[in-house]
């Protein structure tokens, strides 16, 4: 497909109808290297492949989760594949809405939000970032949205240099950087096209511990997401019985964000916090921080799989003078826009 200048950097979808009225979407961002806003969006299109099991026939499709992967085991000891690609189509309607949270979900919400209030955003995905990590710091401020969980370690390395010289960061989720990912080649050469998660440090081949791929709070990498987005991934979150996570529950309200919302402490946002929450760990490192910035700004209680749980939502400034805030949610994107 050939783009011209004229196409404003956005999120985009196409629509493929074969002679049977079938369809399926095909997301694609378009980026605008020439033009620098204050804001860059970035779509985290390497979590949409990670939850892929294309074709979805619940026989032969394989993601990085045993939960909807089928056939043999692979070298990851399960039905997971250890390797996905991005020459295959998404599974369900070609948006991969089947599992996680992808374009026509959460993020729609989010997009037609930033755009009806005026905000002067450009776009780019994370391989983006992954391939040319420098981007970042054309903007102002970078914005994650939806689900954002696995991370290169270009990847990684970038924000943190972005957040160090000053770049303003959002990230308006949950189980941001959870993982980390390789990139491999397809198999005709063309760069960034597969997805690699072992999981396991002992059976990931690559020889290098900075490249492991296991979450990176743990062993050998040692980098809780924490210390960046200022929370990190603790639970999923049940719902009620009308079908709602749990309220977000105020906390610190006389903080500058809360100013001229009317909140109080204590006060609720319904259904705001899930279908993953974040929170503080007290036994990881906190972010390095200007002294008395880091704020926790939400304390949530809610019920898990493994009882009760509780999410947070922060912010604090870095000493480069950057604000960092993490929702710790999600539904954050849901509370924007009701389409």
């Amino acid at each position: 497909l050939a783009t011209v200048s004229t196409w404003t950097s956005g999120v985009y979808m196409a629509v493929l109808t074969n002679a049977q009225n079938y369809q399926n979407y095909v997301p694609f961002v378009v980026r605008d290297d020439s033009r620098v806003a204050p804001l860059l969006y970035q779509q985290p299109v390497t979590t949409y492949q990670a939850y892929n099991d294309y074709p979805y026939d619940d026989q032969t499709g394989k993601s990085l989760y045993s939960f909807n992967s089928y056939g043999a085991n692979t070298a990851g000891g399960s039905k997971a594949a250890v390797k996905v690609s991005f020459d295959r189509p998404y599974n369900w309607d070609g948006d991969a809405g089947a599992w996680g949270h992808n374009v026509l979900s959460v993020e729609t919400a989010f997009i037609r939000w930033l755009e009806k209030s005026g905000y002067d955003v450009t776009y780019a995905t994370d391989i983006d970032t992954h391939s040319n990590g420098a981007l970042l710091l054309n903007y102002r401020g970078i914005i994650t949205p939806g689900h954002d969980e696995y991370w290169t370690k270009e990847m990684l390395d970038a924000f943190t240099a972005a957040r160090d010289q000053g770049v303003n960061l959002g990230f308006f989720s949950a189980n941001i950087a959870y993982t980390q990912i390789r990139m491999e080649p397809s198999s005709s050469g063309v760069p960034n096209r597969v997805v690699v998660c072992y999981r396991e440090p002992a059976l990931d081949p690559n020889p290098n511990p900075a490249l492991k791929t296991v979450n990176w709070r743990d062993a050998p990498l040692n980098r809780p997401e924490q210390t960046l987005v200022g929370v990190q991934y603790t639970n999923q979150v049940a719902q009620n019985a009308q079908g709602l996570h749990a309220p977000y529950v105020v906390n610190n309200s006389g903080h500058w964000v809360y100013a001229g919302t009317g909140f109080r402490d204590g006060d609720t946002v319904l259904g705001l916090v899930g279908y993953e929450a974040d929170r503080l760990f007290s036994e990881y490192p906190a972010p390095n921080s200007a002294a008395g910035t880091y704020t926790l700004l939400s304390r949530s209680p809610f019920s898990a799989s493994g009882g009760q749980d509780y999410g947070n939502s922060s912010i604090y400034q870095a000493p480069s003078g950057a604000w960092v805030f993490g929702a710790g949610t999600i539904n954050w994107g849901f509370a924007l826009d009701a389409y």
